[in-house]
Parts: structure tokens; sequence; C-alpha cells
């Protein structure tokens, strides 16, 4: 095996060593070209497609980084697995992977021209915060997609933030590095891969629950490790920082970070206390997921920066909609009308508009549509009964201004009758009831078919009754029925 510095030569040293060399030919299509650089557990060459002409990079696993870690090749391809279901602009594309002859995987990855945000802040020190921002915003983009699909990167840092040109030379961050990221789906294999007391990630940017165990981590914990590299950036330095790893456990755990005007006056207070909701040490006081952080980045980056926000919040499926309106009473349109009742129709429960009043009160609508059915079929039979007294009145008018008419006899009244002569019998015809004594008005209707027939009246006792109209000679009224079932309204 050759051994390759970093600087894309050879040289002696164990711990530049990779699997493979400058010109190599892996899987007959990807010819090896230089070292792009080296991680914690592997080293990334940049390699050209051959029946393409594309490049591509190549990242290896190094078994010297990993010792007897057995399950650290399974994290390796792990980290295919996860990169390779996302889709965003803001996460490096996963191509290929294989494995090499001598039995060493390999992953096919997007090539990147850059530089991380690690590499940025060493060269120039603290941004600006309006840059700072659009950065963190566009990590927040990337960490969407993966916590929508159950993925918790685990390991966010600014060395995994890499910074390279989009389209227009726009600057364009992307997420890299998945290999310790943790997959919170069914059938995930995550448990085994990961032990209580196992350490996974970057010590500075480890969230308090992380720090306590790694199987503790979620997607708020990727929240924090944002927050931190939201400091970094804006400050220059970590917001954690010691001597031993036991003393940064405890300041992480612990103690209370720097605020940032502490270190950066300039910096605006809104910007500062987004920083300080990411690095809440209990995960319940941070954002509740990375839309809400992206959200509140907006009113410090770039304008047309509430876009991305939008996007987060599209990808993790957040509807800030109102609820939809509750369901409206049917339309009255729909119900039967006054008009189409009889005067005398009276809603019964096995009516029609019964049981539909009862079909729907055991609708979520019913409450508010029985009420409505009741207002209608009152206002109906009140119509009705109103129809009928006018009707009434219509027919018989008060007998103090006009006198009643038996509408039963068609014969007609002599105006100035003889009391000597004998008028002709009249035709055959219904006859109403006979009054009851002290009654003064005839029921202005029909008799009752089916009750026996009234005996005629005498000769000249029709002419007599006409002759003491009331109001023309003072007689008395003639008397009426007193049989309910006569009166229209009470029938």
């Amino acid at each position: 095996m050759a051994l390759i510095t970093p600087g894309g030569g050879l040289g002696p040293d164990s711990e530049n060593f990779v699997p493979v060399s400058p010109g190599d030919v892996i899987a007959e299509k990807y010819r090896v070209e230089r070292v792009l650089g080296r991680g914690g557990m592997g080293v990334v060459v940049a390699a050209t497609h051959l029946h393409l002409d594309q490049p591509v990079a190549l990242k290896f696993i190094i078994p010297g980084a990993v010792g007897q870690d057995s399950q650290a090749v399974e994290r390796f391809m792990r980290e295919a697995r996860a990169a390779g279901r996302l889709r965003s602009e803001h996460v490096a594309k996963v191509y290929d992977v294989g494995m090499l002859s001598a039995g060493a995987p390999y992953i096919v990855m997007e090539y990147l021209e850059g530089r991380d945000l690690s590499a940025v802040v060493e060269a120039e020190g603290a941004l600006d915060p309006e840059i700072a921002a659009d950065y963190l915003l566009q990590a927040c983009e990337a960490m969407a997609e993966a916590h929508s699909l159950g993925i918790i990167h685990r390991d966010i840092k600014p060395q995994n933030l890499f910074l390279t040109k989009g389209v227009g030379g726009k600057a364009l961050v992307k997420v890299l590095d998945f290999g310790v990221s943790k997959i919170r789906t069914p059938g995930a294999v995550d448990a085994a891969l990961t032990s209580t007391s196992s350490m996974m990630g970057s010590p500075m940017y480890m969230a308090p629950e992380q720090m306590r165990s790694a199987r503790s981590a979620d997607a708020r914990s990727d929240i924090w490790a944002l927050g931190v590299v939201l400091y970094t950036l804006l400050t220059g330095d970590a917001p954690f920082v010691a001597e031993t790893m036991t003393e940064l456990a405890l300041k992480v755990v612990q103690d209370a970070h720097p605020p940032v005007s502490l270190r950066r006056p300039n910096v605006v207070q809104g910007l500062a206390a987004v920083v300080d909701r990411c690095l809440e040490k209990n995960p319940a006081n941070r954002y509740a997921d990375v839309s809400d952080l992206a959200t509140a980045l907006t009113e410090f980056a770039p304008p047309g920066s509430h876009i991305l926000a939008e996007h987060t919040r599209a990808i993790l499926k957040r509807k800030t909609d109102p609820p939809p309106r509750a369901p409206s009473a049917p339309s009255l349109s729909a119900m039967p009308v006054a008009s189409s009742l009889p005067d005398r129709t009276i809603v019964s429960a096995g009516s029609p508009m019964a049981s539909t009043s009862a079909g729907w009160s055991n609708s979520s609508k019913g409450k508010r549509a029985k009420g409505l059915v009741g207002v209608v079929a009152f206002t109906a039979l009140a119509l009705g009964v109103v129809g009928a007294l006018a009707l009434r009145g219509k027919r018989a008018p008060d007998a103090e201004s006009t006198p009643a008419k038996i509408v039963s006899s068609p014969a007609p009244i002599a105006a100035d009758p003889a009391p000597a002569a004998s008028p002709a019998a009249p035709p055959p015809a219904p006859t109403p009831a006979p009054a009851a004594p002290g009654t003064g008005v005839t029921s202005a209707e029909p008799a009752d078919a089916s009750a026996p027939p009234a005996p005629a009246p005498r000769p000249g006792k029709q002419a007599g009754n006409a002759a003491k109209e009331p109001g023309r000679h003072g007689a008395s009224p003639a008397p009426a029925s007193t049989h309910d079932d006569e009166i229209p309204a009470l029938r």
C-alpha cells in the first residue's frame, strides 16, 4: 500500500496512511487524483469519474483510527445510507458505495470546492452577524430534512459545515459527515451501534444530554450544536473551552455559557437571545425544532431569507394555517317552508321533518340543526294558525259590526216580509247544527257531514229572524255552535 501525505505526495508517516494511491482506478470508473483532507475516522480524496468525466470525492475509513471498534465500518456505511436519503441542496450528495478488494469500504460523494466554516473563522475571525445568521439558516434547512426522516446528526460543528458556491456564485453551505448519525426509525440498527457509555460526536459541540448518554440525543441536541456553531461564528471562539475532557464535560453540563455580548458587544441583543435559547441546558426550553430556530434567524439574516425558513417549516410539515371552520348548519332553503305546510300540520315524531331533525342531532351538527328545525316548525305552525284565524275573520266578521249569515241555506231573505204570506219551502240543503241556548253567533263553517240533519225551520221563521238583524232592529245575534271542532283553528 502506498502512503499519501495530505498534500498529495508520499510519506512514511502512518498517520497519513490511505488504502489508495494517485492514479489508482477503483471499480473501473473512479481514478484517484489527490488527497483533499482527513477526519477523525476517514480520509477524503479527489477522483474523476472516467465515464462521465466528472469530479467526485471518495471517502475511506482509516483502520488505524478506529482501533478495535468492530462497529466503525457499519457506522461508516450508515453515513452513506443516511446522506443518500437526503435531497436538500444543503447536504453533500452521495452517489455510490463500494468495497475495495482488501476489504476497505468507501463512499463516492459530491465533489465540493471551498472550505469548511472552521477554516473560515480561523482565517477571518468572527463573521458579520448577518452572514453568520445566513449560514446557520442554510444548515437549518438541511437538518430539517434529516429530522423529518428520523435522522439525528449528533456531530454538527464548523468542520462539518462546508462553504462553497452555488448557482450564480452565491455562498452555499452544505452539511457533511453523517457518520455518527442516529437513525430514529423502526427497524433501525442504531441501538446496536450506540451503547449507553459510548461518546459520539465532538465534545465541544455536544449537548448536556448527549454528554451523559449518546442514546439520549434527539433533534434538540442538534439544535444545541447549531447554537454553539452560531456562537463560534459570532465571537470567533466556542462557548465552552477546557484543558481536559472531564473539565469540558462539567462546564457543558453545569456552567452557563459566557454571554455573546461579553465577547462581542456589537451583536444585537435579539441575535444573542437566539444563541441563549439554543444553549438552554434543559432540552424542553430550546426551540421545538429547527423550523422555529430558522424563523427566529430571519430577522437578522439577509433580505429574502424568510424563504429558507418557509422551506424548513414545509419540510417538517409544520402547518400555521388557521384550523378549518366548523361545519355550518343546514341551509334553511333545504327545509320545508311554512307555505308548504297545511294549516293544521303539526310536526309529529313520525313525520319526515322530525326524523330529519333526529338524524342531524346524532351528527356533529345536531344541536344547532335541531334548534333551527324547531324554530322553523314552530314558525310554520304559528303561520298556519294565523292564516286560519284570518280566514275565519274573513268568513265570519265580528257580530257587532256585521250580522252573521247562515251559509248553509241558499234561500234569499225577503227585504219586506209579509207576516200573513207563506214563503216557499227552501230547497234541500245541509243545515247548521242547532245553536246552543244563550249564544248569539252561528257557525261560519258547514256542520260536520257525519252529524244528523237538523229539522227544517218553520215557515216564516227565517224571514222573521232576518227582520231582527242586529243594528237594524236591535235584535240579538243568532246563536252559534259551541263545538270546538267547528272552529278551524282548533281542529
